[in-house]
């Protein structure tokens, strides 16, 4: 598959945008592939939904935007798709939500950025739409917080960048809030983490790039942190690695760039990390790309 533009993947099923187009791949046990019928897919396959710029995935539903509008599918547990009453979906379904510029999905929990201000929908339980509350959400509301050029959804946290600061909210079991404890917050809080450019969320662990330095938070297991161990921080750290302009995280390992240089670090029991064996990284090493 050539020529794709953006691309996603849920916890067994895939997006991907090929001119302006989304085609799907995966189990499709709740309609997540948004083909009108819950028969997995083993090969890529056109949806039919065109003019889409954007596009995320939860573990089992998706978002996406067409025209600036959310629209979203497949399971539909707490209220995640934002179409209240009308349960899982096997169609792409408009939310009525427009405007929007951003989208970020978790296990249960969304978000989009709409006029610079975030908006949450979905699961709660640890305060992660940032709401002051622990109530769950099937309609996206809006959470006051302003200013913001990205988010990031956790498992089940939250990250945004909001005039070039990091907030966070929800669970913070392992520290990935990055402030300093354990508890978890119910409203976005200001971390201190100044001048990022860029940010990302695993499972129970978090990234920015502040000053050209990726600065990481969390669970450590398995090197994720990329600190050179694998013990936990509850607070923003240096990893060492500088001159980085990108960072992505899956659930427990990372990648980034910097230098124009790809990096990865954290487990590495599949060979997720390119490094031409399995053993997992504790500090980010670079990644060696086979010639053509």
């Amino acid at each position: 598959m050539t020529g794709a533009n953006d691309i996603a993947a849920g916890a067994n099923h895939g997006y991907l945008i090929k001119d302006s187009k989304v085609w799907s791949v995966g189990i499709n046990n709740s309609g997540e592939l948004g083909l009108s019928d819950t028969e997995d897919r083993n090969t890529w396959t056109a949806t039919g939904m065109t003019g889409v710029t954007a596009i995320t995935a939860g573990d089992y539903f998706g978002y996406l935007l067409k025209d600036g509008e959310v629209w979203s599918v497949g399971d539909d547990t707490f209220g995640v798709l934002g179409l209240p009453g009308t349960g899982n979906q096997d169609t792409w379904a408009a939310t009525g939500m427009t405007g929007v510029t951003d989208i970020a999905a978790s296990q249960y929990h969304g978000y989009f950025i709409k006029d610079s201000e975030v908006w949450a929908v979905g699961l709660n339980g640890n305060g992660q739409l940032g709401l002051g509350d622990t109530d769950r959400r099937s309609n996206w509301v809006a959470t006051g917080n302003t200013g913001v050029t990205d988010i990031e959804a956790g498992l089940y946290s939250g990250y945004l960048v909001k005039e070039g600061e990091v907030f966070t909210a929800g669970q913070n079991n392992y520290g990935q809030l990055g402030l300093g404890d354990d508890n978890d917050r119910l409203s976005w809080t200001s971390t201190g983490v100044i001048g990022v450019l860029d940010i990302a969320a695993g499972t129970n662990h978090g990234y920015a790039i502040s000053g050209g330095k990726v600065m990481a938070t969390g669970a450590g297991g398995n090197g994720r942190l990329g600190t050179g161990y694998t013990g936990s921080k509850n607070t923003w750290t240096d990893t060492g690695l500088s001159g980085a302009t990108y960072v992505t995280s899956g659930t427990s390992h990372g990648y980034a760039i910097a230098s124009g240089i790809s990096f990865a670090t954290g487990y590495n029991d599949f060979g997720q990390l390119g490094q031409g064996d399995t053993n997992s990284r504790l500090s980010w090493t670079e990644v060696a790309i086979p010639a053509q």
